[in-house]
């Protein structure tokens, strides 16, 4: 490893805003997110009560949107559904296409660039939103949770599609089963599923089910030390034996905060990250790429929709143990003729992040309400939800 590898090992987290080019898409939330191959893709998502069908792709070498050009019949406007990579394929499931609840499956080619609706057997989950679906494996996707047809029907029911048959199955599972939620997260770690947070209208959820994929056992688990609380409408990705959650809501906060727990001992810590602290926000996405993890769009605290880019670079978190530099540079290009504009006493500062691979920092200065202090610090999150959990003065958590 050179001396500038050696240099960015040791580095901590860092937020990155880049700036863009291309089109500037629509903000939205409730979207989902699936990175392949140095492309983020973005699918539907909705913003004032207008769902979205359309693709984005964010190429993370150019940092430059596209609107994906596709053929077959796809999904149609939607939110608040799930999308998982299963090698070139996303497949699409659920959500809402802003009138009612859907259960439905779709899969886009991201080399063909064709939506297809296979025939699936067994019964599938029931029409659903703000559920998780997650990979396990490489040949099933179990579905967890999610809010039914109907007033304050939450879910906590368990599905699994298997991807060599296309069959559904509903598994009998043992143990102790999470309590009905949306809004939550799960990710797959070795051969369990960690369920993370969410919302059952009333309350929010803060604890950690596991489930055995092997036996289909749930157990809640035993954590140490300090944790993020309750919330849910964030984010969740794994790297490793860790698992980081991202932003989302609760306790009446929205939170800009990152926490860790890592699963082989146990035990969460709040990642120390340098740079300008973001906004609060709740159902945006995470996705992980080579060395960082990138977030897009979401809620900020007004209910505003955003279409903010965000990258966390980990440094010395992530195994690749470094920085991505190429993208810094590309946020370099940008620095010297924005400083003196946004951060005055910028040349006395710039030296703080990454000396001459410098940073566009213009994205969290983009109006004087995202200067204003905040009270804070992927799975979508049920907007509806929100404004009767918040406001509620009677509202109790885990």
């Amino acid at each position: 490893m050179g001396s500038l590898g050696r240099e960015a090992s040791k580095k901590m987290a860092m937020w990155l805003y880049p700036k863009v080019s291309g089109f500037n898409p629509s903000e939205r939330w409730g979207h989902s997110a699936c990175y392949s191959h140095g492309v983020v893709y973005v699918f539907g998502g909705c913003c004032g009560g207008l769902d979205f069908s359309d693709v984005l792709m964010l190429n993370l070498d150019t940092v430059v949107w596209n609107t994906l050009a596709t053929t077959g019949q796809g999904p149609g406007p939607r939110d608040s559904h799930s999308a998982v990579l299963v090698g070139r394929q996303m497949i699409v499931f659920g959500g809402t296409n802003g009138s009612k609840k859907v259960n439905d499956l779709h899969i886009l080619d991201l080399g063909t660039k064709e939506w297809i609706s296979p025939e699936c057997k067994g019964t599938p989950p029931s029409p659903r939103e703000s559920h998780t679906a997650t990979l396990i494996g490489d040949d099933r996707i179990m579905v967890f949770g999610g809010s039914g047809e109907g007033e304050a029907n939450y879910l906590n029911d368990l599905h699994v599609l298997d991807l060599k048959s296309m069959r559904w199955t509903s598994p009998e599972v043992k143990g102790s089963i999470p309590a009905p939620r949306d809004s939550h997260s799960a990710v797959e770690i070795g051969n369990k599923l960690f369920v993370y947070g969410g919302d059952r209208g009333d309350r929010y959820h803060g604890d950690v089910d596991v489930l055995d994929t092997d036996t289909m056992t749930w157990t809640k688990l035993v954590v140490q030390g300090s944790s993020p609380g309750v919330r849910a409408g964030h984010a969740s990705v794994n790297i490793g034996t860790k698992l980081y959650v991202i932003g989302g809501v609760g306790d009446k906060h929205y939170y800009n905060d990152v926490w860790v727990l890592d699963v082989s001992t146990c035990s969460w810590t709040q990642l120390d990250i340098s740079g300008q602290q973001p906004q609060g926000r709740f159902s945006h996405t995470a996705v992980v790429t080579d060395s960082d993890i990138v977030i897009y769009g979401g809620c900020r605290e007004d209910e505003r929709p955003l279409n903010q880019l965000l990258v966390l670079q980990l440094g010395a978190e992530h195994p690749n143990g470094r920085y991505n530099i190429s993208m810094c540079k590309i946020f370099g290009q940008h620095w010297n003729q924005e400083k003196r504009r946004f951060l005055p006493g910028a040349e006395d500062i710039s030296s703080m992040f990454l000396g001459n691979n410098e940073i566009d920092r213009k994205g969290s200065y983009e109006s004087e309400e995202s200067k204003q202090p905040f009270q804070f610090s992927s799975g979508s999150f049920n907007n509806k939800n929100l404004v009767l959990s918040c406001t509620d003065e009677g509202f109790k958590h885990d």
